[in-house]
């Protein structure tokens, strides 16, 4: 997704996955060997860290296809880790989304 770039109306949980499967879209783009590779994904979703960790279920009609399409991306990389981010430790990308949000 560009910056900036609208999604459309989406639920916030939506949204998170719409990033991440883009997000894990790029970085397969941009790795010379993204089979060998380790990523780190920072995000203040807690639905999305716990469903892409496996420690609950995906159970929302809206995710399903969605988590599928990021967890089928993850399996591409030798490593990827999920780190849970409180909103406050979060907030540049809170900004980017408002700026993108705003139209500025």
């Amino acid at each position: 997704m560009a910056k900036g770039e609208l999604a459309g109306r989406l639920t916030n949980n939506q949204a998170e996955y719409l990033a991440l499967v883009r997000g894990l879209r790029q970085a397969r783009k941009c790795l010379l060997d993204p089979g060998r590779s380790t990523l780190e994904v920072r995000s203040d979703s807690r639905v999305l860290v716990g469903q892409m960790k496996k420690e609950y279920g995906t159970k929302n009609a809206n995710l399903i296809d969605l988590a599928a399409e990021a967890h089928r991306l993850v399996a591409g990389f030798a490593v990827v880790t999920f780190l849970h981010l409180p909103r406050w430790a979060n907030a540049r990308a809170d900004a980017l989304c408002d700026e993108a949000l705003d139209g500025s």
